[in-house]
């Protein structure tokens, strides 16, 4: 009789080990799916023209000038920066409402670009119109009316292909 439950016993863990085992090589599966659909999902951002953009860092100037940098952290380049975007909100200083307004490139009020930096080096718009990643654009918004000093001016930059970065500016 001994033998035979060990020869049982012996079964039971053999059936025991093959369901542990389906069950493992199951969930596996799953997460094999899971991490094909991942990086599928990346490789379609990653061939997309999706840019990531950051304001880098701005201030105010004085009541109608805010002046911020603007970066592409991620992805393809602005291939022409005068169109872009510029879109402020603030609070009138002489109504104390909050008002939006859309710039205009190269008017006042507008906006203007006032360098590009790449690495060490500074140019101005006319010699290079673009913005590759990692380099910088300054940008200089010319507000329609004086800003509440009391409250902070969000600045909005927004490239063709639909990358914005925004940043409330004290």
């Amino acid at each position: 009789m001994g033998a035979s439950v060990v020869a049982s016993f012996m079964i039971i863990t053999a059936i025991f080990l093959i369901v542990v085992s389906v069950m493992i090589l199951t969930s596996l599966n799953g997460l094999l799916k899971a991490v094909q659909a991942i990086q599928s999902r990346i490789e379609a951002i990653a061939d997309s023209k999706l840019s990531v953009l950051a304001v880098t860092d701005a201030r105010r100037l004085n009541s109608t000038t805010v002046v911020a940098n603007v970066t592409v952290v991620y992805g393809s380049m602005i291939p022409k920066l005068t169109l872009c975007d510029v879109m402020v909100t603030y609070v009138d200083s002489a109504t104390n409402k909050s008002v939006t307004y859309h710039l205009d490139y190269g008017k006042i009020p507008g906006w203007a670009v006032l360098k590009v930096i790449s690495g060490n080096a500074t140019y101005s718009i006319t010699s290079h119109d673009y913005l590759l990643p990692g380099e910088k654009v300054e940008v200089a918004a010319y507000l329609p009316t004086s800003s509440s000093l009391n409250y902070s001016v969000i600045f909005v930059f927004s490239s063709p292909n639909g990358a914005t970065a925004t940043y409330a500016v004290g």
